[in-house]
């Protein structure tokens, strides 16, 4: 879990650990070709004495940030530790990213394009965005959408069904692979697609209504 992460040294590309190796060794096998059922995090979490991340409204539980758990982790003794609640009755599941490499866009006025990659928050560790290569009507042409325009996955069909017409995403600002989106990049993007940045505050019931830029 991105819980037990340090921080990350990436010009040697390593990424420290809060734990031993021996905890990792003990911990249950997961055939990650398969999807992850909820049921199966709860005992990875357990074993490794870390609380569940659902549940609050934050993106890791109570917080945003995944550190914060690590910390209060080696404060803490066995007997006072999260207990792991296998009756929990949500049976969500989690898949590979590298499933949907590849996968067809499908917009709501027909095909547009395939997952060409994804933008993590390298503090929160959320995929903040989808990497859409257009190559096949207008070459060269890459252009990022967040995860929460996503209306539904066809596994089945390996499509990816996205609230958004061609048009906005031929006319979106294309992505530089040589050069990570700064904050402008990104107000600029979510201004072209008229949809609330990930960072304001939602309003209530619609975590992806449409926002007013003045």
């Amino acid at each position: 879990s991105p819980m037990s992460i340090g921080e990350p040294i990436w010009r040697e590309q390593v990424l420290p650990i809060l734990l031993t190796r021996d905890q990792v060794e003990s911990c249950t096998d997961i055939d990650t070709a398969k999807p992850v059922s909820r049921q199966q995090e709860m005992k990875t979490l357990g074993h490794y004495g870390f609380p569940h991340y659902w549940g609050d409204t934050g993106l890791w539980g109570a917080t945003t940030l995944p550190g914060a758990h690590a910390k209060k982790q080696e404060e803490q003794t066995e007997d006072t530790r999260p207990k792991t609640d296998l009756d929990h009755q949500d049976d969500l599941h989690l898949r590979s990213c590298n499933q949907v490499m590849s996968y067809h866009i499908h917009a709501i006025d027909g095909d547009i394009g395939h997952v060409h990659g994804m933008l993590m928050d390298d503090q929160t560790w959320a995929i903040r965005y989808l990497i859409v290569n257009t190559n096949n009507w207008w070459p060269g042409h890459k252009v990022l959408i967040a995860p929460q325009w996503i209306k539904s996955i066809n596994w089945v069909d390996e499509k990816i069904y996205v609230d958004l017409s061609r048009q906005e995403l031929r006319g979106a600002p294309h992505y530089d692979a040589d050069a990570y989106p700064n904050r402008d990049q990104e107000v600029d993007i979510f201004k072209h697609y008229e949809r609330r940045p990930y960072w304001m505050q939602p309003t209530e019931n619609n975590i992806d209504s449409k926002a007013s830029y003045q």
